[in-house]
Parts: structure tokens; sequence; C-alpha cells
């Protein structure tokens, strides 16, 4: 996989976060789609995330 990024740019440092879907449907509640993007809300943290949507025109 590729990830275009902006000069100094460190993973570690950033929000960016992999979730593989198993985690997806147990740790995160879908809330809405919105702007192409489906949008989740972390059950633990309360903290919302997006992913691509899967059908973006719904």
């Amino acid at each position: 996989m590729s990830l275009a990024t902006p000069d100094g740019w460190d993973y570690k440092k950033s929000l960016l976060q992999f979730v593989d879907e198993a985690e997806l449907e147990n740790r995160y509640e879908s809330l809405r789609t919105e702007n192409g993007l489906d949008v989740f809300r972390d059950i633990k943290t309360g903290k919302e995330v997006c992913k691509l949507a899967n059908n973006p025109n719904e």
C-alpha cells in the first residue's frame, strides 16, 4: 500500500489509524455517511473516526 504525505509528515505523530473490518464492527458504532466518508464513534473513547464510504452516493 502506498500513502502520499507532505514533507516532514510523521505517522507516529499523526492521528492516522489503520483498523481492520472486524475491529471496526466490534469497537466502533456507525453514525452517518457524509461527504463520501462513513463516520463512526469509538465506543471506548467517544472519538469520531472516518473511512471512505462503501457507497458514497447514499
